[in-house]
């Protein structure tokens, strides 16, 4: 590959960050991200953080890749959804010919969604829980056939929430990490 960018390369565009305090390491390419790209970095507890996997599709039509430097992983993960509806409504004629109605409608919903993992073998990376209440009435009265009165009452509760996984330090990698 004569266009792969090198080491070299890198820390010869990039010197300004000895200037600015950026880089306290040194231009060119972070010694402390190649060993947590290729799995020799460690967690406080000691446990081994796993390298990053090599790109299985090197596609430019893979999200985000751009052919070069940028490149897919792809792999089959289960994404689960559950869905959850309970709908209730009664009707009740007030009167026996019909000019008095009143109706009550109820809504819950409880709705659950886990996102599919980062890499093969982990659990999703977080779950979406929607959890919707709502409740409708209606009280309709006829005066006559040329005048009717509606009133409608209804409270709606929109209920999301999105819960993540993490049991450890937290690294991501622009455009790289979910």
């Amino acid at each position: 590959m004569g266009n792969a960018v090198q080491p070299s390369d890198i820390a010869g565009i990039d010197q300004g960050c000895l200037s600015s305090g950026t880089c306290p390491n040194g231009n060119g390419v972070s010694q402390s991200v190649l060993s947590l790209w290729n799995g020799g970095s460690a967690l406080p507890d000691g446990s081994a953080i796993p390298a990053y996997p090599l790109p299985n599709n090197l596609s430019s039509a893979a999200p985000g890749a751009d052919g070069l430097n940028i490149q897919g992983y792809n792999f089959a993960a289960s994404h689960p959804s559950n869905q959850n509806t309970l709908l209730f409504r009664t009707d009740v004629n007030l009167s026996h010919d019909g000019s008095r109605r009143l109706f009550v409608r109820g809504n819950l919903q409880d709705d659950t969604e886990s996102a599919t993992p980062q890499f093969p073998g982990q659990l999703a990376g977080s779950v979406t829980r929607t959890n919707n209440k709502g409740i409708a009435a209606g009280f309709t009265t006829a005066f006559g056939r040329t005048f009717i009165n509606s009133l409608r009452y209804v409270y709606v509760r929109h209920g999301v929430n999105v819960a993540g996984r993490n049991e450890s330090s937290y690294v991501g990698f622009w455009n790289l990490s979910n």
